[in-house]
């Protein structure tokens, strides 16, 4: 089953859906489905983005906010308990969907926010619907830009940049936590190691195998050797990858 982006979930936090869906869990504190229940229901606060909402400075402070010195040793399961202690989760889910959109990949806490926050809330919500974890690593590969051939293109390009070339594929990671001392820091590695790992590969390759090879098969494979190479102690790792996108050059490829 195709995994939730948090942005999605974001919205549908949102929007104020109905609590039948959520599943019991025993192992999880009262207070973690309390909390996402009443944030469910309280429309009033959920729907802030659409009276003109809290900006991406705010949001961007408020996910800093759980950034302490010394989160990384803290242990996942406590980590996650202190974000659902905020009590309104959906204003959580909306202001990292707010920042997730728009944060820059220089920015000093791009990582704090696409892996430390996004694993944690997945892992929340997932626990809450018994849904499996899975972290989504993003790939791409791109051509030349697109030149402009009036003042007029200029100006549309400068918004909306095309080029001659777009390679894009989404790999889950599931996991599992088998041990409840595995640390943030050690989580977030896992996961950063991966998605690094394989966009580093992806840049290697060609447009000519992205585009005339099996390039699923490549990515899978790549994939399950850099998760035996990642050894790591206390998580159970799996993948799939889901989207493949090509496009340019003549080739329009989708699966």
């Amino acid at each position: 089953m195709k995994k939730r982006t948090l942005v999605f979930l974001a919205t549908m936090l949102c929007l104020n859906i109905s609590t039948g869906c959520m599943a019991q869990d025993n192992n999880i504190p009262d207070a973690t489905s309390k909390d996402i229940e009443t944030s469910m229901q309280e429309g009033s606060t959920s729907v802030r983005s659409q009276n003109g909402g809290t900006s991406y400075e705010t949001a961007y402070k408020n996910l800093l906010s759980f950034k302490s010195e010394d989160y990384s040793n803290s242990t996942v399961d406590e980590f996650d308990q202190l974000l659902t202690s905020t009590g309104d989760l959906s204003v959580l889910f909306e202001d990292y969907s707010a920042v997730a959109e728009k944060i820059s990949e220089d920015d000093e806490n791009y990582d704090f926010i696409t892996i430390t926050m996004n694993a944690s809330l997945d892992e929340i919500y997932c626990k809450e619907l018994n849904d499996e974890i899975g972290f989504e690593c993003r790939v791409m590969k791109r051509g030349n830009l697109t030149e402009p051939l009036n003042e007029e293109e200029q100006k549309i390009l400068e918004a909306e940049p095309i080029y001659d070339f777009q390679f894009y594929a989404s790999c889950y990671i599931h996991y599992q936590i088998t041990d409840k001392t595995l640390t943030v820091e050690k989580r977030d590695e896992a996961l950063k190691t991966f998605r690094d790992d394989l966009q580093s590969y992806v840049d290697t390759l060609s447009e000519e195998e992205i585009a005339n090879g099996n390039v699923k098969e490549l990515l899978e494979k790549k994939a399950q050797e850099i998760a035996d190479n990642l050894e790591v102690k206390k998580m159970e790792l799996d993948f799939d990858v889901q989207t493949i996108s090509v496009a340019g050059n003549g080739i329009e490829i989708d699966g």
